[in-house]
């Protein structure tokens, strides 16, 4: 049986307490940054397709859909690296998440 003194206990508990808030930290700061994703391909569809459609009751309903499925797709280095465009590996994403969300 291993027996701990108070030190190496008081040790432990700090390395996994400072090892679980690196893995929340972690997954916060990738919660925030999908979120930022997806409202950034928001903003985006519902601009661009407010300019282009005359019927215009449906389009903030279809770019919630598209960008929400959109960036649940993102792998999380696209969605670390993403900067408002959209690149030649996430343009595939948005164009299936478009098309299905905007199918009349």
């Amino acid at each position: 049986m291993v027996r701990l003194n108070h030190e190496r206990l008081m040790a432990l508990v700090g390395l996994l307490g400072g090892l679980a808030g690196a893995l929340t930290a972690g997954t916060v700061v990738g919660a925030e940054s999908r979120e930022k994703v997806r409202l950034d391909l928001l903003d985006t569809c519902v601009y661009d397709q407010w300019k282009k459609q005359t019927a215009k009751d449906a389009i903030v309903e279809n770019c919630k859909c598209a960008a929400e499925a959109a960036a649940g797709e993102f792998s999380d280095d696209q969605v670390a690296d993403f900067n408002g465009q959209l690149t030649r590996s996430e343009m595939p994403l948005w164009q299936e998440a478009f098309a299905e969300c905007f199918r009349s």
